[in-house]
């Protein structure tokens, strides 16, 4: 059936998403801008046998996301980044006491939590929450990706002050993790 007249087709929006952090709080959801889903990239061994080559799978690496905010006096976003450095267990090294701190894996993945990127319906085709008209007052969440232990790779506090922009201060972080789990609004997928 083409997807004119299938009532219920929906296709994904760029513009419809989440993403939270457990461990930051949820002000921070409000305040992305961007994000990129996750991506895998799978090597590949090649087995040479006479004037043939043949190719086998070997390790997958996940690809970095990268998550955009806008920075505001409140929440702060730049202060809650630099506060989960510290919460890594990065000490400053102004004194010989603090050259001995140091970053742990437990720490540095406590320290955001959990991160997922959620994909958002419109409200009205996949039963996001309605009002008693049975007007959306929510979406639905179509599929969501979760970061296992997700780490911070960079933060960038802005970029280009100048006197004569008049834009707002973006922060632009860069996080690693193991792998990701994904999941539809029919379950996960395994």
């Amino acid at each position: 059936m083409p997807f004119f007249t299938n009532p219920t087709f929906q296709p994904k929006r760029n513009f419809r998403f989440q993403v939270s952090f457990s461990g930051l709080g949820d002000d921070l959801t409000y305040m992305v801008t961007s994000v990129n889903k996750p991506g895998f990239t799978v090597g590949s061994t090649a087995h040479r046998f006479l004037n043939h080559q043949f190719n086998f799978p070997n390790i997958v690496t996940w690809d970095d996301v990268n998550v955009s905010f806008i920075d505001a006096v409140d929440p702060n976003v730049g202060s809650t980044f630099y506060q989960a450095l510290l919460n890594s267990g990065y000490l400053n090294p102004s004194t010989i006491d603090r050259y001995k701190g140091a970053l742990t894996k437990r720490a540095t993945t406590d320290s955001i939590g959990l991160v997922k990127i959620r994909q958002l319906d419109g409200g009205e085709v996949l039963g996001g929450s309605v009002n008693s008209a049975g007007t959306p007052t929510q979406p639905a969440i179509i599929d969501e990706w979760t970061l296992i232990n997700s780490m911070i790779l960079s933060v960038k506090f802005g970029e280009g002050m100048s006197y004569t922009d008049d834009g707002m201060v973006n922060v632009a972080i860069s996080l690693k993790y193991d792998y990701a789990e994904y999941a539809t609004n029919q379950g996960t997928i395994a």
